[in-house]
């Protein structure tokens, strides 16, 4: 079953779980995201310190694998594949950044 799910439905041991197979994970980097660490001017020093000290912001298995979104508190943020081992995408977020446009039907619990 594909869903989406924003970290604030995940159980406190789904989280500790993903976060803890995510730190023992090389993660490689894919054409795209490395395309998009030079248009948000992220090193990839940033992106692995988002994965492994950044917060969980969703997981979901959309593209038939499962994906987590990370964010650290500099608003660094990385969707890391748990089952290829790839960075999918980079970017940053700003503080401001109220999420006003979010698509929301993804989501089986909302957001």
């Amino acid at each position: 079953m594909q869903m989406k799910i924003k970290a604030t439905h995940l159980s406190p041991a789904s989280i500790k779980n993903l976060k803890k197979e995510s730190h023992n994970i090389s993660f490689q980097f894919t054409p795209h995201s490395l395309k998009r660490l030079g248009e948000w001017h992220l090193t990839t020093e940033s992106v692995h310190g988002a994965i492994q000290e950044g917060e969980i912001i969703e997981y979901h298995t959309l593209q038939g694998s499962r994906r987590v979104l990370f964010r650290d508190v500099n608003g660094v943020c990385a969707v890391a594949d748990l089952d290829v081992h790839k960075i999918i995408t980079a970017y940053k977020n700003s503080e401001d950044d109220k999420h006003l446009y979010i698509n929301r039907k993804p989501y089986i619990f909302g957001v």
